[in-house]
C-alpha cells in the first residue's frame, strides 16, 4: 500500500508540474495574442490613415487636372475663334475686293 501511495504522490506531483506548465503556456500565449491584437489594431489604423491621404491626394490631383484640362479648353477656344474671326475677315476683304472690281470688268 504504501508503494501505492508513494507511486499516486508521484503521479499527482506529475500532473500538478504538467498542469502547472500548461498555465505557463497557456499565459504566456494569452500574452502573444494580446500583443499581436495591438499590433494589428495599430496597423489597420495606420493603413485608414494613409488610405485617407491616398483618396485625399487623389482628389487634389483630379482637381488640379480638371483646371488644367478647363484652362487648356479655354486657350483652344480662344485661338479658334481669333482664326474663324481672321478667316472670315479675310473672306469678306476677298469678297468686297471682287465685288468691288466685279462692275470694272465689265465695262
Amino acid at each position: 500500500m504504501i508503494e501505492l501511495a508513494k507511486g499516486y504522490e508521484l503521479t499527482m506531483k506529475t500532473v500538478k508540474l504538467f498542469n502547472s506548465e500548461i498555465d505557463q503556456k497557456l499565459v504566456q500565449n494569452g500574452k502573444v495574442l494580446s500583443e499581436i491584437g495591438i499590433f494589428k489594431s495599430s496597423e489597420d489604423s495606420k493603413y485608414e490613415l494613409e488610405k485617407q491621404k491616398i483618396l485625399s491626394r487623389e482628389k487634389v490631383l483630379m482637381d488640379e487636372v480638371k483646371k488644367h484640362t478647363n484652362k487648356l479648353m479655354k486657350e483652344l477656344d480662344q485661338r479658334k475663334k481669333i482664326l474663324v474671326k481672321s478667316v472670315n475677315d479675310a473672306t469678306n476683304r476677298s469678297e468686297k475686293i471682287n465685288k468691288d472690281l466685279t462692275p470694272e470688268r465689265k465695262i
